[in-house]
């Protein structure tokens, strides 16, 4: 059994916020995963990096959410 519906609303509501801290980030959402993402959807942990080190090396910022996520399962937020 999962947690409860507040628990989730209220964890999504706290990455959020998290996500809100930084001017470059992106809350993306692995809709098919428990908790160890990186188990569960690899796929969805190997594109973040993949973003992620590609803006370091070119000096830009994060992509927004695009059909790369949704193809893998995941949304942003």
């Amino acid at each position: 059994p999962g947690a409860p519906k507040w628990v989730i609303r209220l964890w999504n509501r706290m990455q959020d916020r998290a996500a809100q801290l930084s001017t470059d980030s992106v809350h993306v959402v692995a809709a098919r995963s428990g908790h160890v993402v990186q188990q569960d959807q690899p796929a969805v942990v190997i594109e973040g990096v993949d973003e992620l080190v590609h803006a370091v090396r070119t000096h830009t910022q994060l992509p927004a959410c695009g059909r790369a996520w949704t193809k893998l399962g995941a949304t942003c937020q």
